[in-house]
């Protein structure tokens, strides 16, 4: 046992390590994969081993099921906003009004980086995380605690048994950014201007499991609400957190007199570019906790502190041409070529894109224009001024005719959207990325056949539109000739392909990619149309009559379905025909609106057919046990999830019992299912 606990220890030891190296230092040690077999490893030996838990683990930092909602709760002392300085002469009139205000000069200030997140408040009440809430209006906040526990970086047990308000900045770092936006951007959705916004979107998702995918972080900046007297000082809490689990700002330091802040100012200004996240400015404070009480603020702002804003660095160079662009989803995009490329924020930036066709009318950008191009946040470069008084020569305005400008198809831009889209599907540049999307676990699921695959099959010439996957089997033998295509291999695949013929409809839609129509709208379109043909002949007056389904959404089928009759009727004649989904009656089901926890194997289950059963039933699936979850799934060899029902109080079934639910839900749901306790 002592063995098993020194490496309980060592683990977590490490864990918090490589959190401190991925989110702050932007200097990762080891691999996703390897930081895994860590996580896994300590996760294993605690289940294993009950005795060796310990409610601060960082195995313990996880959110609970869905959210249904977000409920408004209060701040136990407010939560305000800094003061802006943009100036040294700005930092000498707070330096004289907190001196005329202590009454002295020899004040001491901490000087720490000001990190660009999303404020939140952590309520920690006699040493355990209660809730969480956002910044709000100062007074309330909106209740994010089961977001919040996804976050590695947050501790939901801190050392000592304080009731306290913990404050800080949950960000996404620039890795984690780039990486999220380019998952964003292969499945066709909407990009985050920056990191920031991404941080804020991900807080409010109602799906922790989701949240937990974007890496957030989190890093303590203050203190809030706390009963007595533990700290003296700002720094002393620092100390604490630092024990306690917490990130603290880098490079944080403590010094007198405004000739030294102003020198730590500009030292963070330099440093900042090693740290793997967004800094805008730099925070000056009062250290004494004392002082920050005597002082006291404002309506809006503490009188002790104030936020150094950088200016964001700019040049100029010349536009050489607009590039346009066709994504996934058809939308063009225009962006700027600049000669000579700019060197802004450690990078070299030869383009940026101009966002819609909107933006070059409101800049009145021209090709041969002199442009002030900045970095948004210091990621996302942007032409953000016109030097129109530098047009040595009359230049002419970009006009985009309605045109695709890869494949010369039609243009079309919905009622409300600022996107121009090329509407025609087999557009080559949409084609590979519309395969890889109907091909992947958000579309039908063809297993084997990933980015790679039809990157190569489309360069061969195979894949020219989305219909020619079902022409792959006639082309087995060019299949062999490929390098890495083992028999094997081309046979599974080619197998996985025919499958998905007969994928069910509300597969088939969501993998179609059309704009607007969502996975949930897709169930309710099959629901109600049962067939492809029915959809297709859809009209909008009969589209508006299904729940969920506005405007924007029907105008959006519609179109879809007359502009792609060719590709539709190719994929018919080649044998894809959608399966009906199996209605299920409210009354006859049930898991209606229950949250569902499955652990284990399933006797012919596999987990994702089991949580996808749960959702066409109208129940919630979630990952996690907690007072809220309504039934556990227990399947063969079942983890600590069966453990943590049985001391809520949580109804179990088996996963026997569960597969005859989805398959005949009223004879379930007409007696009362045993728990596994009971049964044994």
């Amino acid at each position: 046992m002592k063995d098993i606990r020194k490496r309980v220890e060592e683990l977590r030891r490490l864990l918090e390590h490589h959190n401190r190296k991925y989110y702050i230092d932007a200097d990762p040690e080891i691999s996703d994969a390897e930081y895994d077999r860590l996580y896994r490893e300590l996760q294993a030996i605690e289940e294993a081993r009950p005795e060796a838990a310990d409610p601060s683990s960082p195995t313990r930092r996880v959110g609970g099921g869905k959210i249904e909602g977000f409920v408004s709760r209060p701040h136990k002392s407010r939560m305000l906003s800094l003061d802006n300085a943009y100036s040294r002469e700005d930092l000498a009139e707070f330096a004289g009004r907190l001196a005329r205000g202590l009454e002295r000069t020899d004040i001491i200030y901490v000087v720490e980086p000001k990190i660009d997140g999303v404020a939140v408040n952590l309520q920690y009440e006699k040493g355990t995380l209660a809730r969480a809430l956002t910044r709000g209006d100062g007074r309330t906040g909106d209740d994010i605690t089961g977001n919040i526990g996804t976050i590695p970086t947050i501790p939901p047990v801190i050392p000592e048994l304080y009731t306290m308000e913990i404050r800080g900045e949950v960000f996404i770092n620039n890795r984690a950014f780039e990486t999220l936006n380019h998952e964003r951007d292969a499945a066709g959705e909407t990009m985050f201007v920056n990191p920031r916004n991404a941080a804020a979107g991900s807080l409010k998702l109602l799906d922790p499991a989701e949240v937990s995918r974007r890496k957030l972080a989190f890093i303590v900046h203050s203190i809030g609400a706390v009963d007595g007297k533990p700290f003296a000082a700002y720094s002393e809490a620092l100390n604490f957190f630092e024990r306690a689990g917490f990130l603290t700002p880098p490079g944080y330091s403590i010094v007198t007199g405004m000739d030294a802040v102003f020198g730590e100012i500009e030292r963070i200004y330099v440093e900042k570019q090693k740290w793997a996240f967004d800094v805008d400015g730099a925070v000056v404070k009062i250290d004494r906790l004392a002082d920050r009480d005597r002082l006291g603020g404002t309506a809006k702002s503490p009188r002790w502190a104030i936020a150094y804003k950088y200016a964001a660095e700019r040049k100029e160079t010349v536009l050489k041409d607009i590039e346009l662009s066709v994504g996934r989803t058809g939308v063009i995009t225009p962006t700027a070529i600049f000669n000579p490329p700019v060197h802004i924020s450690r990078t070299t930036v030869s383009r940026a894109s101009l966002h819609n066709f909107d933006e070059i009318r409101r800049l009145d950008i021209r090709v041969g224009d002199v442009v002030v191009v900045e970095k948004a946040g210091e990621i996302i470069p942007q032409v953000v001024q016109v030097l129109t008084n530098r047009r040595k020569k009359i230049l002419k305005p970009f006009h985009l005719k309605r045109k695709c400008p890869v494949c010369r198809g039609p243009a079309v831009r919905f009622e409300h959207e600022v996107a121009l889209r090329c509407a025609n599907l087999s557009c080559p540049a949409q084609i590979e990325r519309r395969i890889e999307y109907y091909a992947s676990k958000a579309g039908v699921d063809i297993e084997g056949l990933g980015e790679k695959v039809v990157s190569i099959l489309a360069s061969k010439g195979l894949l020219k539109k989305l219909s020619d996957l079902y022409r792959l089997k006639s082309h087995r033998k060019e299949l062999l000739e490929f390098e890495g295509f083992a028999e094997k291999r081309v046979d599974n695949l080619l197998a996985a392909i025919e499958a998905k013929r007969t994928a069910p409809l509300d597969q088939f839609l969501a993998a179609l990619g059309i704009s607007h129509i969502g996975a949930v709208a897709c169930r309710d379109l099959a629901l109600r149309f049962r067939t492809i043909d029915d959809v297709r002949s859809a009209t909008i007056d009969s589209l508006l009559a299904i729940s969920g389904i506005g405007p924007k959404m029907a105008e959006s089928l519609v179109a879809f379905f007359k502009q792609n009759k060719k590709l539709l009727n190719d994929l018919k004649r080649l044998g894809v025909q959608p399966s009906p989904v199996e209605r299920i009656e409210a009354g006859d089901n049930p898991l209606k609106g229950r949250r569902v926890v499955v652990t284990g194997t399933l006797p012919t289950l596999s987990r994702s057919d089991a949580e996808e059963a749960i959702r066409r039933m109208s129940g919630f699936s979630t990952s996690s046990v907690t007072k809220q979850t309504d039934i556990l799934v227990v399947g063969d060899e079942a983890g600590s999830k069966l453990d943590k029902a049985r001391q809520l109080g949580v109804r179990q079934i088996s996963g026997a019992e569960f597969e005859d639910m989805i398959m005949r839900p009223q004879a379930i749901a007409d007696q009362p299912t045993m728990s596994l306790e009971a049964q044994s």
